[in-house]
């Protein structure tokens, strides 16, 4: 009767060791409903061996009744230690529709163009941490922009040249 024990009370028990792969070890948490049995609440961590109750205290039946119990949990502990070695699976998010994919988008591009357009007609605070005449000391060799708002951004001998 490999391993059914009789408990000092009369009523059999099997026993058995989980495989050292889980033993002690820390169980992931996407384990523990599935495998509870194997796994000590208090600790988190897989026990060490699993004991569970024949409910009889005639060793015939508990022969019986161990033989049964002994596959069980000899698959179970297969089957733990199969799932502690593959990762979690991670059910994938629910796919957003078209339509809301191409308003958040949009979204997003007005809160940028507002705060871009925001940022060239008042500029950034770093035009407030110095003066002018300290700028033009620090950095002689910048020179003031010699073109206005309708000339593209470019001064215009290089506007023309670029055009030929």
């Amino acid at each position: 009767m490999s391993g059914i024990q009789r408990r000092r009370s009369g009523v059999y028990e099997y026993r058995v060791m989980v495989p050292k792969a889980l033993a002690k070890k820390p169980a992931p948490d996407h384990l523990h409903s599935r495998f509870s049995d194997l796994i000590n609440a208090k600790t988190g961590c897989f026990k060490g061996e699993v004991a569970r109750s024949l409910h009889t205290s005639d060793p015939l039946e508990a022969k019986k009744r161990g033989r049964r119990v002994g596959v069980e949990l000899h698959e179970l502990t297969e089957a733990a230690v199969k799932a502690f070695r593959l990762p979690e699976v991670i059910t994938p998010a629910p796919a957003i529709p078209r339509e809301e994919i191409t308003e958040i988008a949009a979204e997003i591009q007005a809160e940028w163009l507002a705060w871009d357009e925001e940022q060239r007609e008042g500029g950034d605070d770093r035009r407030f941490s110095s003066t002018a005449e300290e700028r033009q000391s620090r950095f002689p060799d910048v020179l003031s922009l010699q073109f206005g708002p309708d000339d593209g951004g470019m001064e215009l001998d290089v506007l023309i040249s670029a055009e030929n």
